[in-house]
């Protein structure tokens, strides 16, 4: 609840179990960083009853997920962006974004950028990562279709050359 006229912009208004208190923001400033402080220091003992928490709610927990997620879309999918990329590939999103920089954007086979269409999917196009499947080394960032050629071939570059000279032979 906001008061205007006679308390100044740099004051809140707090109001809780009948009782009102002028506060100042530099005082909730402080709470918050005396929170973060406590958070910091006690980070397992938090975190365990969080989980002893959802464990005995679960339906409830689910409720508040389900809840978070559908008010906060854009955060949702940046999360399960990074947690992919951290799983399948063992990279940070600061990583696959320096990827792209230096990759000026672009396919680095066919040099495709990918806001210029859409993916097969129908959203927003991007760079997918390439790796080498037995190894899981991180090679570089390609568009959908090379991606995609890449995996049909089973990255057997003798079946990419005799693709590459059939074409050659009827183009």
């Amino acid at each position: 609840m906001w008061k205007t006229g006679s308390i100044s912009f740099l004051t809140r208004i707090v109001s809780w179990a009948g009782w009102c208190a002028e506060v100042s923001y530099k005082d909730i400033e402080v709470q918050r960083a005396k929170l973060r402080e406590y958070a910091a220091s006690h980070r397992e003992e938090m975190r365990a009853r969080s989980k002893a928490w959802a464990a005995a709610n679960p339906e409830r927990k689910k409720a508040s997920v389900k809840a978070w997620n559908k008010a906060n879309p854009e955060r949702r999918r940046k999360m399960d962006v990074s947690s992919r990329l951290r799983i399948k590939y063992g990279i940070s999103i600061q990583e696959y974004d320096r990827m792209v920089v230096l990759q000026c954007g672009a396919c680095a086979i066919c040099g495709f950028t990918p806001s210029e269409d859409l993916d097969a999917k129908g959203g927003q196009a991007i760079l997918y990562v390439d790796h080498n499947h037995a190894s899981g080394e991180v090679r570089q960032l390609l568009c959908y279709n090379c991606n995609t050629l890449l995996g049909f071939s089973k990255d057997n570059p003798v079946t990419l050359l005799g693709a590459a000279a059939y074409l050659k032979e009827f183009a």
